[in-house]
């Protein structure tokens, strides 16, 4: 996997939502794609890049694209427990 892949869950309290949010090759750093959605209002959770977390139950983008992929989603804030994240039965785990 190439080292500009990277997972971030955030929560966005206007709409009270959480999501995971995966890009690969959208940017080069990991600070980028944080910073756009926290200029959205979203609050975020976890960010991690590739190596930092195991990938759980939702498979890696195999292609490189300048799109975000939605991995999961539901209502209320998700919490991270023990390094996992789950949201709707989707989960993966970070190693911090």
């Amino acid at each position: 996997m190439n080292k500009n892949y990277f997972r971030l869950t955030a929560y966005y309290p206007t709409e009270d939502i959480s999501c995971i949010i995966d890009t690969y090759g959208k940017y080069d750093e990991i600070w980028q794609f944080s910073a756009y959605l926290v200029k959205l209002k979203f609050k975020i959770i976890d960010v991690a890049a590739t190596g930092q977390f195991a990938y759980g139950n939702i498979p890696p983008i195999e292609e490189k694209s300048d799109q975000f992929i939605l991995r999961a989603c539901a209502k209320g804030k998700v919490e991270k427990v023990d390094g996992v994240i789950s949201i709707n039965g989707r989960y993966y785990k970070t190693y911090r």
